[in-house]
């Protein structure tokens, strides 16, 4: 689950590393992220010479999180820690690669273009 001031890592090639959750654009203000919810962030570690900003404000989307997950068929998967993604607008990735797998329920919120550059949808 990922809260107000949560801290992610961003796991695509805008040359961000970590990322501070801002908000969690769910109905209520108080209310958690998971997988395949929109966030805003801003960027708090760069790799220099890169497209993103340092305290820039970004939208990105949870592509893992370190919170256990059920599935309908009673699996639970968990990832080590909770990443995200940048985004454009259209809920388009910013980067041209995302490094590492993925969860699988990012399919049924619709984030097709984030699966087909992951290395891995798990």
């Amino acid at each position: 689950m990922v809260y107000h001031h949560s801290i992610l890592r961003v796991i695509d090639n805008t040359g961000a590393r970590l990322a501070l959750c801002i908000r969690v654009l769910r109905k209520s203000p108080k209310s958690r992220g998971f997988v395949g919810d929109k966030i805003i962030c801003t960027v708090k570690h760069i790799i220099p010479h890169k497209k993103a900003e340092r305290g820039e404000i970004y939208r990105a989307v949870i592509v893992r999180d370190g919170k256990f997950l059920r599935r309908k068929q009673g699996m639970y998967t968990r990832f080590d820690k909770s990443a995200c993604i940048l985004l454009k607008k259209g809920n388009l990735p910013w980067g041209n690669n995302i490094i590492g797998p993925v969860s699988r329920e990012l399919r049924k919120k619709g984030f097709m273009k984030v699966i087909s550059k992951a290395t891995l949808a798990l």
